[in-house]
């Protein structure tokens, strides 16, 4: 159940993301591709076994990351508007209340170790 709402905010975060139009291009084509890569290897992770599937979550994992440090970094430079820069951080930060996508990402990568 973790791995679907995960999953979903990630998507929905990616399309988000995918949609905006952003005034740094090469910033921009990161952002998409990172938080892209979420729910795409979350998704592929779930269906793999193994050693595969945790490499497909830690892949999510650091993109996770690579994307909220994007996002802060066009927030801060003045190139994203607060707001959105704030609901995007947010969506990838947050599952469900308190769990944070990493989190969860983070605890399905342990009980495959």
């Amino acid at each position: 159940m973790a791995r679907l709402v995960v999953l979903q905010i990630a998507t929905r975060t990616a399309a988000s993301i995918a949609g905006a139009r952003l005034a740094h291009p090469a910033l921009a084509k990161q952002l998409v591709r990172s938080s892209s890569s979420v729910p795409l290897n979350i998704a592929e992770g779930a269906g793999r076994f193994g050693r595969d599937r945790l490499q497909h979550y830690r892949i999510a994992y650091g993109s996770c990351l690579e994307a909220k440090t994007t996002v802060e970094i066009l927030v801060l430079s003045g190139l994203l508007d607060r707001e959105t820069g704030r609901r995007w951080w947010a969506d990838l930060h947050r599952v469900g209340g308190p769990m944070l996508i990493a989190s969860a990402l983070w605890g399905l990568m342990k009980s495959l170790q």
